[in-house]
């Protein structure tokens, strides 16, 4: 192709009948939009900015605690009713040593299940540790109702019976 063949081209206006038809104009269009959209997410105001996917991905396979923490926070927002979420940030929480946090996050999961063994032994270890042997006992029976035959549970008992 030769120089003057080029400049012509760059030359020539564009007409009607010289771009691509109106229908490829307007598919193009939808397709950037589309596009756009994916690459920068609208976030609707109040909405915490973490879907559930996203909230699970992270929950399983978090950087580190701190952003466990948040991310966990930001998810039981999200879904307020998914016990195993809660239980989740309860444990992260005991993990980062706020075991305030963690028994009132376990507590709020028993609000919802009060048969959720595993968190009913996980309360009742905080409430050894604090010192509230009774109220560990009242929880790990509690779990031992719910699953006979687990013998960490019956271990958790042998210490809460008081010395």
């Amino acid at each position: 192709m030769s120089a003057s063949y080029n400049r012509r081209i760059l030359s020539t206006p564009l007409t009607p009948t010289s771009g691509p038809s109106p229908r490829i104009r307007i598919a193009a269009i939808v397709a950037l939009l589309g596009l756009s959209w994916l690459l920068f997410p609208v976030r609707i105001p109040g909405d915490t900015g973490a879907s559930t996917d996203e909230c699970l991905r992270l929950a399983d396979h978090p950087p580190n605690a701190a952003v466990s923490i948040v991310v966990l926070e930001q998810c039981v927002k999200v879904v307020p009713a998914d016990v195993e979420l809660q239980a989740d940030l309860g444990d992260v929480y005991a993990r980062a040593g706020r075991d305030a946090d963690a028994e009132r996050t376990y507590r709020q999961v028993l609000d919802i299940d009060p048969d959720y063994a595993d968190v009913q032994i996980k309360l009742a270890t905080l409430l050894i540790r604090r010192g509230a042997g009774a109220e560990a006992r009242q929880h790990a029976e509690r779990a031992l109702s719910v699953q006979p035959n687990r013998q960490s549970i019956r271990e958790l008992l042998a210490d809460t019976t008081p010395q």
